[in-house]
């Protein structure tokens, strides 16, 4: 815990952030990518591969502007990398902006390992983690792990 302490104090977090709609997970993933919400992206579905709506605009790498094709135009020579665990983030990715894609395949342990291992090697700019497995007490993420929320609560 000290250590998560240490990236709050220092990073951006909040424990009201609210989802877009429809909530879903490509939904979601594309909105928190690419700073758009679905009706500026295109992506509306739980498992999008590409946009239901036309896009409001589109970048040479043929998806909405995202974080990655932002720091391609502005650092052409910054070194990115996208570890994902679930395959659905894939489409949601401009990989021809990105150095380094690697899929998990649903092995969080892997793509936990592999983003170490590739941020100490490559010297990423401004590594940026977001971990997704957290447990929602009472619903079907309810793994029997501690509330996530009041951990963070006794962090702030």
């Amino acid at each position: 815990m000290p250590n998560l302490k240490k990236l709050m104090e220092t990073g951006s977090w909040s424990l009201k952030a609210r989802s877009v709609l429809p909530s879903s997970s490509a939904v979601n993933w594309a909105s928190m990518l690419m700073g758009a919400g679905p009706t500026e992206h295109g992506f509306t579905e739980w498992g999008s591969k590409t946009p239901e709506i036309p896009s409001a605009t589109t970048t040479k790498y043929g998806l909405f502007p995202s974080i990655f094709s932002v720091i391609r135009d502005q650092k052409n020579n910054a070194k990115t990398a996208v570890i994902y665990s679930w395959p659905g983030i894939g489409p949601l990715v401009e990989k021809d902006a990105i150095n380094i894609v690697v899929p998990g395949n649903d092995n969080d342990d892997f793509c936990a390992d592999t983003a170490a291992t590739i941020i100490k090697k490559k010297n990423l700019i401004s590594p940026l983690s977001i971990l997704t497995s957290l447990t929602i007490p009472g619903t079907a993420l309810d793994t029997g792990l501690p509330n996530i929320t009041s951990n963070f609560k006794r962090l702030t």
